[in-house]
């Protein structure tokens, strides 16, 4: 085919021009896809259609094709006839003999456009990320401080009732006590159980894989649990179906949390009967093999549909459920998510009226090595007194703004033996401290409120290390997110308990720190160092 026809004929888009810049010649293609005649075109610069923020660019690949470059590709925009913009990819060739130009361009305004939307979808899903995680952040920050809000009420609460009940009282007196703490006690509870969703939705919550013994932790639940199953007039029977692992590699803590709110669930949902606990392993899979808890009770059913939601949070049966019974409807919801995380899950069969069966289901970890029990021995257990991790001439300092949290552990540690001194604030706290280093007198455990006015627990821990301080520093706070216990520790505190505080437990933690030999080499701490503190 001829060059002409060629030029005349092909679908490209072609054009001739000189080195000043001015067409010499154009084809069909570039008349048609810039909408202009072909008169209009001769003799003017391609210049005059090129966008101004385009045309430095422009001229600069234009020169050096003058100078002598062979070929250069570079891409702008163009005015079209009717107005428009388009954008054109060229790839320009020079002949200096001849002291033309020849240049073929590709239409790319579509491939703009997307790229133009592309960065602007992209632009605004970065917007979107930035709003979800300003949200998130301000959620955390909401939950953190209505979680220290209704915690530290509750820790006076809770601490002052167990205060009064240690006396004793005429029947109707003790029974209101007892409706008082048994009360806080589900009102914690309801706390504990949005903070754990708010933590499992932002990926915050995370578990162990440490051995534990599966039959001792069902053991205790259901014990805890048969005496409200009796208070009922309910009978609650554990068993095991075949032998089982003496240790599994699992989050006993989080596995604990889920059989009681299974089993909690089956009692409160059961009027007259029954509820049975039944454990097995299941190594039919092939694969790892799995401990099975089934809960089984005669109490109120569901029907398919109310199975099919009843794992979703805030949700029960019917509104009546909640009227009736009680509840966030979120205990499922987190036992499930948690039952996830350790690498199994549970399910439900129930009818109405016939009673539910719920069936969890917990990856073991390796079993090598592992004896398989068809009778495990649990030790003896003898009820615990009040005060049994006692600490005598332990020297504490409780540094403390919220004056009615003082009455029930001050009480309380006195009782166990330790001589307490108090502070309002950090820097009264470090006042405290200096002075009772100087008289011979230094502090041996000092509880510090991590939030407090003046200066806050966080400020005061750092400045304490600073000064030489080396005795123990216990935080308190009622902020119980995993990066705050974090951030305890990284001021310098040597352990972290959380509000409403367990007196129990904080007993058990200051024994840990600072043991007394109760009998010749049986120290207080040595009966807890198996028995990691819950935080």
């Amino acid at each position: 085919m001829p060059r002409h026809r060629f030029f005349t004929l092909s679908p490209a888009i072609l054009c001739a021009l000189g080195f000043d810049g001015q067409f010499k010649r154009v084809n069909p293609a570039f008349t048609s896809t810039l909408g202009y005649a072909d008169d209009q075109l001769r003799g003017v610069s391609l210049m005059q259609f090129v966008h101004p923020e385009d045309q430095p660019a422009t001229e600069h690949e234009l020169e050096l094709l003058r100078q002598g470059a062979e070929t250069r590709q570079f891409e702008n925009r163009c005015r079209c006839q009717d107005g428009s913009l388009k954008w054109l990819a060229w790839t320009a060739r020079s002949y200096s003999k001849d002291r033309v130009i020849y240049a073929a361009a590709r239409d790319t305004t579509r491939r703009k456009e997307a790229e133009a939307k592309l960065r602007q979808y992209n632009e605004q899903l970065q917007q979107l990320s930035r709003l979800a995680q300003d949200a998130t952040r301000a959620k955390s920050e909401f939950l953190a401080n209505i979680s220290h809000e209704l915690r530290t009420p509750m820790t006076a609460i809770l601490g002052v009732a167990d205060l009064l009940l240690d006396e004793e009282h005429a029947s109707d007196l003790a029974t209101g006590l007892r409706t008082i703490k048994r009360n806080g006690e589900y009102l914690l509870n309801l706390i504990n159980e949005i903070l754990d969703l708010s933590k499992i939705e932002a990926g915050k919550l995370t578990v162990e894989r440490i051995r534990c013994s599966p039959w001792r932790i069902v053991s205790d639940v259901a014990g805890l649990m048969r005496i409200r199953a009796q208070g009922k007039g309910l009978d609650l029977q554990l068993r095991m179906d075949g032998p089982l692992p003496e240790t599994i590699l699992s989050d006993p803590t989080r596995l604990r949390q889920i059989l009681f709110n299974l089993i909690e669930n089956a009692v409160k949902f059961t009027n007259q009967g029954r509820v049975d606990v039944c454990v097995w392993l299941d190594t039919s899979g092939g694969d790892e093999p799995q401990l099975c808890f089934a809960v089984t009770d005669s109490g109120i059913g569901m029907t398919a549909e109310q199975c099919g939601r009843c794992f979703q949070p805030f949700t029960q049966a019917d509104a009546s459920t909640t009227r009736q019974f009680g509840g966030t409807g979120l205990g499922l919801t987190i036992s499930r998510r948690l039952a996830m995380m350790l690498g199994g899950d549970i399910t439900v069969e129930s009818q109405p009226g016939q009673g539910s069966r719920f069936t969890l289901r917990l990856a073991t970890g390796e079993l090598d090595g592992i004896a398989l029990l068809d009778r495990p021995l649990l030790e003896e257990t003898r009820p615990r007194r009040r005060y049994e991790h006692l600490v005598p001439g332990c020297r504490v300092l409780m540094v403390e703004d919220y004056a009615d949290i003082l009455l029930p552990v001050t009480y309380n540690l006195r009782k166990a033996g330790a001589t307490v001194d108090v502070a309002e604030n950090g820097l009264v706290a470090i006042e405290r401290t200096v002075e009772a280093a100087q008289a011979g007198e230094a502090f041996d455990v000092i509880l510090m409120d991590m939030q407090m006015p003046v200066m806050d627990g966080y400020t005061a821990t750092r400045r304490l290390r600073e000064q030489g301080y080396a005795g123990t520093i216990i935080a308190m706070t009622a902020h119980a997110m995993e990066s705050d216990r974090q951030k305890c520790l990284a001021a310098g505190c040597d352990d972290y308990i959380a509000k409403p505080l367990d007196m129990q437990r904080l007993l058990r933690l200051i024994a840990r720190y600072h043991p007394v030999e109760t009998e010749p080499g049986v120290a207080v701490g040595a009966e807890i160092s198996s028995c990691p503190e819950v935080h």
